[in-house]
C-alpha cells in the first residue's frame, strides 16, 4: 500500500483518488475548494470557480470513459444515473436516411453517458467524501517538497500548503489542471524537469445552457447532434435533468460572429440552424445561463525529462489536463483523463520502485496519451487551413475528406456511422477512422459523388456567414 497526494480535486483528481483507494492505497486529495462539501446539483452549477473556465461548456463524456465505469466502478456509473446522467445509445440514433441498418454486437458498447460537468464531478465527490482511504483537505499548494541526494534523483515526498501544514506521501500526483503551477514549484526548488509543448486552437466556443419544461423530453435523435458549416461549428448536448446546452465554435479573431456572445443574437441564431432550432422550439423550453466564452485556447502537454536522458525527479507525475490538454471541439479531455486514472493503479502496483514507477508512467504516456495530442494538432492545423481559405476546406486535405466524404457517408452507410462513433468515442486509436478499407472505399465513393453532383441528400440546413451575420446585427 503507498500514501498518495493528488494535488487537485476536479474530475481528474477524484477519478484517480477513487481508483487508486479501491486498489488499497491511501489517498489524500489536496484542493482549496474542499472546504465546500455541498453537493446540491442546482448549487454546484450556479457557482464559479477560479481556473475553470470550461466547467460551463458543454461537455462529452465518451463510451471509452462509460464503459471503463461499467466494467470497474457499477457503482459510480449507477450513482450519476440516479442523479439524472443518462446513457445514450449511438447505435439507436441511426439517421433515418440510413436503410440498412446492419448493427454489430460491439455496437452495444457505443454508448456514452449525457451530463453537466458539474453533475459529473459532484457525484464522483459524493464518492470520494464516503470512500475509505480517501481523505479530502482544504489547502493551497505553496511549495512541494523534495529530498536532494547528488548520488541519486530527487524524491518529491510531500506538498506543503498555504497555512504551513506539511502533506507527506510516496507518490505526488498533479491533477490541478491546465492552469498547474507545477513549473513553478519545481523552479522553487532548482529543478527545472519540464518542457512544455504548446500550439493554438484556431477555435473560440460560445456556449449556452437551456431547461426544459418538467413535462417536455428530448427530441428523437436522428444522428444529428453537430454541424460543420466551414465558417461556423454548431453542437446540441443533451445533459441530465432537462437540461442541455448549444456550443459554437468559430474563428478566433471573427469579431462579427464572436457578438454571438450577446444572449438574443445567440438564441436567434441557433434558431436559424436546423438541428439546433427545433430544440429551441420547444414549449416552454427557458435559458437558464449567459453565453459562456472560452478564447485564447492551446493545445499543450508537459513531458518530464526521462531519467535515463539526465532527468532527476521521482515521485511525482502529472495526469489529466496538468498532463496535456487539447482542444476542447474533440470533447477527449475527460475521457483521456479517466483513461490515466484506471491505468495508474496498474502501474504503481508493477513497478518496483519510485524510479521505475516514473518510467512506466512516462512510457505508458507516450504511448496511450499523447497520440491523441499530436492528432489535435494536426486536426487544428487543417482547421487553420479552412480558415485561410475562406471557411472551405482545400481539396485533399483532411477537412475536405470530412466534410464531404465522412460526414455526409455517415448519413447512408451504417459502417461509416459506426466508424465515425468509435473514433469520436476513443474506441480505438486516434488515427483508425480512415484505416478500414471498406469504410475508406464508402468514403470516397461519397466525396466523387458529391463532386460529380450525383449526390441525393440535401446538406444540413444553415443559414451562410453573411445571412447570419445580418441576423446578428438586427438582434443587437
Amino acid at each position: 500500500m503507498a500514501k498518495i497526494v493528488v494535488i487537485g480535486g476536479s474530475i481528474s483528481g477524484l477519478l484517480a483518488s477513487i481508483s487508486l483507494s479501491r486498489q488499497g492505497h491511501e489517498v489524500k486529495i489536496v484542493d482549496p475548494t474542499a472546504s465546500d462539501t455541498d453537493l446540491d446539483l442546482e448549487k454546484r452549477f450556479s457557482s464559479r470557480q477560479k481556473g475553470l473556465a470550461q466547467r460551463h461548456h458543454s461537455h462529452a463524456f465518451l463510451a471509452k470513459l462509460r464503459n471503463n465505469l461499467k466494467s470497474n466502478y457499477p457503482d459510480v456509473l449507477d450513482a450519476l444515473l440516479k442523479a439524472g446522467a443518462f446513457e445514450m445509445p449511438f447505435m439507436e440514433f441511426l439517421p433515418k436516411t440510413i436503410l440498412q441498418r446492419d448493427l454489430e454486437p460491439g455496437d452495444v458498447d457505443l454508448v456514452g453517458i449525457g451530463a453537466r460537468r458539474t453533475t459529473f464531478e459532484t457525484v464522483i465527490l459524493g464518492i470520494a467524501q464516503k470512500e475509505q482511504g480517501i481523505e479530502i483537505i482544504a489547502g493551497e499548494i505553496s511549495t512541494l517538497l523534495a529530498s536532494k541526494n547528488t548520488d541519486n534523483p530527487t524524491r518529491i515526498y510531500g506538498v506543503k500548503i498555504a497555512n504551513g501544514d506539511e502533506i507527506l506521501g510516496d507518490l505526488i500526483i498533479d491533477c490541478s489542471g491546465r492552469n498547474s503551477e507545477r513549473n513553478g514549484w519545481l523552479k522553487k526548488l532548482g529543478l527545472g524537469e519540464e518542457t512544455i509543448e504548446e500550439s493554438p486552437c484556431p477555435i473560440q466556443y460560445l456556449t449556452r445552457f437551456y431547461k426544459l419544461p418538467s413535462s417536455a423530453s428530448f427530441l428523437e435523435p436522428d444522428g444529428r447532434f453537430a454541424g460543420d458549416f466551414g465558417y461556423i461549428k454548431v453542437g446540441i448536448f443533451p445533459a441530465d435533468n432537462g437540461f442541455f446546452s448549444i456550443t459554437v465554435g468559430l474563428n478566433d479573431q471573427d469579431r462579427q460572429l464572436g457578438k454571438l456572445r450577446n444572449p438574443e443574437a445567440f438564441d436567434n441564431a441557433m434558431l436559424a440552424f436546423e438541428h439546433t432550432g427545433k430544440w429551441l422550439r420547444i414549449k416552454d423550453m427557458e435559458p437558464f445561463t449567459k453565453v459562456e466564452a472560452m478564447t485564447k485556447l492551446k493545445n499543450r502537454r508537459r513531458k518530464a525529462v526521462p531519467l535515463d536522458q539526465g532527468g532527476s525527479i521521482v515521485g511525482l507525475i502529472a495526469l489529466g489536463d496538468s498532463l496535456m490538454h487539447t482542444n476542447p471541439l474533440y470533447g477527449r479531455g475527460c475521457t483521456i483523463s479517466s483513461m490515466q486514472a484506471f491505468e495508474l493503479p496498474k502501474i504503481i502496483d508493477s513497478s518496483n520502485d519510485g524510479s521505475q514507477l516514473v518510467e512506466n508512467w512516462n512510457a505508458y504516456v507516450e504511448k496511450e496519451i499523447f497520440p491523441y495530442y499530436d492528432m489535435a494538432v494536426f486536426q487544428d492545423a487543417q482547421d487553420f487551413m479552412t480558415i485561410e481559405n475562406g471557411g472551405i476546406p482545400p481539396k485533399g486535405s483532411l477537412g475536405h475528406v470530412i466534410k464531404e466524404g465522412v460526414i455526409p457517408a455517415t448519413y447512408v452507410d451504417t459502417g461509416v456511422y459506426r466508424a465515425f462513433i468509435k473514433a469520436f468515442n476513443l474506441i480505438g486509436g486516434p488515427f483508425d477512422l480512415l484505416s478500414d478499407p471498406n469504410v475508406l472505399d464508402t468514403i470516397n465513393k461519397t466525396i466523387a459523388q458529391r463532386e460529380s453532383n450525383t449526390w441525393e441528400l440535401p446538406d444540413p440546413f444553415g443559414p451562410t456567414r453573411d445571412e447570419l451575420v445580418r441576423l446578428i446585427e438586427n438582434s443587437l
